[in-house]
């Protein structure tokens, strides 16, 4: 969900009037962390997290989780988050698959346009309209009109094209490329086919969608927002953007780093930065294929650093 509604009376209400500053504050980081991950108000297996965890994915510290709180409480390892919104969670699912199912319906149900190829529904095949419909009689009715043929005109055999028409010799098409019918005077319009969207059909894109999910806990189901596509898209497009994601990955990973980005669209929105801090404090510039040739190693008793440890 994107949006969150709190009514007046929940703020009203001796709970929260009655808690101090600090636990009214933890309570609104931890409903927004469940509104955007759509948790239904529990953060399962929460318990163990360390204190670098908290503040990257809640905003929080691990001391502040740990208060005796009106505003939340703890079941054996998960988190419950005094009134969560889980009839607006419920709506908005709903809503959401309801409108996959419009969507395909009105597809299904589309009327096909007229003058195709559809079948009568009483079984038997209706007639073409137009000049192309076959005389019950069996013989070929000829076209009406001034364009009528004569066989001694034309020895050549090849069928002659009536005037007014907006078809293109293939003659004058060697390249074998479509070509489009011009309104009005017969033009041959050239058409080229869409290019596909940059970014998002790649792997790059997907590969870094993947990765950026993973480092801040997200599931794959999960749907992104129309803003966080749109600036993974543009990261996407950087000549160099999955070797820069494995060093943004491993300043993340060491516990090296105390300013975290606390959401994806932070991140997205300041990736040339971060990349740059990550570089700064050692990480990248080939690093990476470092560690994997590392990983590769025989071991060989003469060297200490293929040993197990």
């Amino acid at each position: 969900m994107q949006y969150l509604n709190i009514e007046i009376k929940i703020l009203s209400s001796h709970e929260f009037l009655g808690s101090n500053p600090i636990d009214r504050a933890t309570w609104l980081c931890l409903l927004k962390y469940c509104v955007q991950q759509e948790t239904g108000g529990i953060i399962s297996n929460c318990k163990n997290w360390d204190d670098r965890k908290w503040m990257q994915l809640i905003g929080i510290t691990k001391k502040e989780s740990k208060r005796v709180s009106l505003l939340w409480e703890w079941d054996g390892s998960d988190l419950k988050v005094w009134e969560y919104p889980v009839h607006q969670e419920t709506k908005m699912k709903a809503n959401r698959e309801n409108g996959k199912k419009g969507g395909k319906l009105k597809a299904i149900t589309q009327k096909e346009p007229h003058g195709s190829d559809s079948v009568n529904p009483s079984g038997t095949q209706e007639e073409p309209h137009g000049s192309d419909s076959v005389n019950p009689s069996g013989t070929q009715e000829e076209p009406h009109g001034s364009d009528l043929v004569n066989p001694s005109d034309n020895p050549s055999g090849t069928q002659k094209e009536p005037h007014g028409s907006n078809s293109v010799n293939p003659s004058d098409n060697p390249s074998g490329k479509v070509i489009g019918i011009g309104i009005g005077k017969g033009i041959g319009i050239e058409k080229t086919p869409p290019k596909a969207p940059q970014g998002e059909s790649s792997c790059v894109f997907e590969s870094l969608k993947k990765g950026i999910s993973k480092i801040y806990n997200r599931k794959e189901s999960t749907v992104w927002s129309d803003k966080e596509n749109k600036k993974l898209k543009e990261v996407a497009r950087r000549p160099d953007a999955e070797t820069e994601f494995l060093t943004i990955e491993e300043l993340y990973e060491s516990g090296n780093y105390e300013y975290f980005r606390r959401d994806i669209i932070t991140l997205l929105n300041n990736w040339p930065g971060e990349v740059d801090r990550a570089r700064i404090k050692g990480y990248g510039e080939g690093q990476a294929g470092k560690k994997i040739m590392n990983e590769k190693k025989v071991f060989d008793p003469r060297d200490p650093e293929t040993w197990e440890k």
